[in-house]
């Protein structure tokens, strides 16, 4: 019995012993490691929440001070990844778009939930895909939608972004979409994706939360404006009983 009380005395004094910077700064380095491997290990960390549930601004149009810092450029990146990079003919085209707010204060992102991509490059709100046949020139097709004067925006739709976050959204591109005939045919292509958006948003007449006192966005609801361009991924299609080509 002496010597299990002696035991836990000696311990208890180990770990009085120990520096707390020491150990502060070894629980730091192990958190930083963590922070750098785990997205390499696992690539759905590099991806971050899904962007339609990030939760809507709070508090009327109210607006972190940070986001107003500098010249508010709003430092948005857009990063594209498919989820296979050879397809079948008759099969959809899975997209990841990640949403990487660079910035040092939130970004207010507008993405209407279940909103298809579109494909081609005159969309004024939401994404677009653009699609091009590897030494072909021109788009897959082409679609129009006019444009998008400033108006009130659901909250539900406005999705809160922190400084350096990311989301990522993901979209099926069925194979009516990407060609007429039902598909792309055969062959390799290239695709860029676009996120482009020109209302800002106007507070509501009657709005459901009342604007601050000194509101930061006295005529909008301050949504990100403007157009971020993904990187070039290329892919291949194959016809429906084609073997899959090796790497």
């Amino acid at each position: 019995m002496a010597r299990r009380s002696e035991g836990r005395w000696q311990f208890r004094e180990r770990v009085r012993g120990i520096d707390r910077t020491n150990l502060a700064i070894a629980l730091a380095g192990l958190f930083l490691i963590l922070v750098i491997v785990v997205p390499r290990i696992y690539p759905p960390a590099r991806r971050g929440p899904q962007c339609s549930d990030l939760a809507s601004p709070i508090g009327g149009n109210n607006r972190s001070i940070l986001a107003q810092v500098g010249n508010d450029t709003q430092n948005l990146e857009l990063n594209l990844s498919l989820e296979s990079e050879v397809i079948r003919s008759n099969e959809p085209l899975r997209v990841n778009l990640t949403f990487v707010n660079n910035d040092i204060g939130p970004v207010i992102l507008y993405l209407v939930p279940d909103q298809q991509a579109t494909i081609g490059r005159d969309q004024n709100v939401g994404v677009d895909l653009e699609i091009t046949q590897v030494g072909v020139a021109g788009v897959v097709n082409d679609i129009t939608l006019p444009p998008v004067a400033a108006s009130y925006i659901n909250p539900r739709f406005l999705h809160l972004l922190g400084s350096r976050s990311r989301c990522t959204e993901q979209y099926e591109i069925s194979p009516s979409l990407l060609g007429a005939g039902g598909g792309l045919p055969p062959g390799d292509y290239r695709i860029r994706a676009f996120y482009e958006n020109n209302n800002t948003g106007a507070p509501p007449v009657n709005p459901d939360t009342p604007p601050t006192a000194t509101p930061a966005y006295p005529t909008s609801q301050g949504v990100w404006t403007g157009q971020v361009i993904s990187e070039e991924v290329r892919f291949t299609v194959i016809a429906p009983g084609a073997p899959t080509p090796i790497p």
